[in-house]
């Protein structure tokens, strides 16, 4: 990678998506962060005026082709050496209350909206200096293999699709010298984990940066626990 590491996170606003910002900012990387209502990200508009050289804050809905679009042209030409994927809903419901729409809408965000941000920004990672990188934040709920509890529908149908969509894309990218981290963050204290999790957003994202590091054509569309542990399907 370049001396300066630029890097896009997307749901950059709070929890998960903040400690991203906040640390790669502590890394002196060039850092593009977005949030769907930028003029409410009050913690993101702090660490701006604290980053003011390093830190860029744009509005952009991943569930909307020409919102995605629009990001892509406000960043025009900026190489990227690194693209975060962390926007995403929880979804409700279980088999008997099922509302279709709402699994439509999960799918569209967390799945799609993976999609059509990797697609907008290809161009851009295909400028970076070393190897380009991809990392999609998802949820060990996406493994079919780990589903003991059953339940949560649209959200554990919306992570399996980006699992999915994160694997095709290792082999898509790699004539392009990019590659793709599949990410589960564990059980995290934020507004979707609650209270009760196990480990704070610090730990987690310390231990997603170190993956990321890490990250080479040999781990390319493998699906990895923050702890270090890698992942059934």
């Amino acid at each position: 990678m370049a001396s300066q590491t630029s890097v896009l996170i997307v749901g950059g606003n709070r929890g998960l998506g903040l400690e991203w910002v906040r640390q790669w900012l502590d890394r002196g990387a060039r850092v593009y962060a977005t949030a769907r209502q930028p003029a409410s990200a009050e913690d993101l508009q702090k660490l701006q005026k604290r980053f003011r050289e390093l830190l860029s804050i744009h509005q952009a809905d991943v569930a909307s082709d020409e919102s995605v679009e629009n990001l892509g042209k406000a960043l025009e030409d900026e190489p990227l050496d690194l693209l975060i994927h962390n926007a995403g809903v929880r979804g409700r419901g279980g088999l008997g209350d099922l509302d279709t729409d709402e699994v439509l809408e999960v799918l569209n965000i967390n799945s799609i909206g993976a999609l059509r941000t990797v697609r907008e920004f290809l161009p851009h990672l295909k400028q970076s200096d070393g190897r380009g990188k991809i990392a999609l934040i998802t949820s060990l709920m996406g493994s079919i293999d780990d589903n003991r509890s059953g339940g949560a529908y649209s959200y554990r149908m919306s992570k399996a699709a980006l699992n999915m969509a994160g694997r095709s894309m290792a082999v898509d990218l790699r004539p392009d010298d990019i590659d793709v981290l599949i990410l589960h963050p564990g059980w995290v204290r934020t507004d979707m984990g609650g209270p009760a999790a196990r480990i704070s957003v610090e730990e987690s994202v310390s231990g997603m940066m170190v993956l990321v590091e890490k990250l080479d054509a040999s781990m390319s569309g493998t699906f990895w626990h923050s702890n270090g542990e890698q992942l059934p399907w």
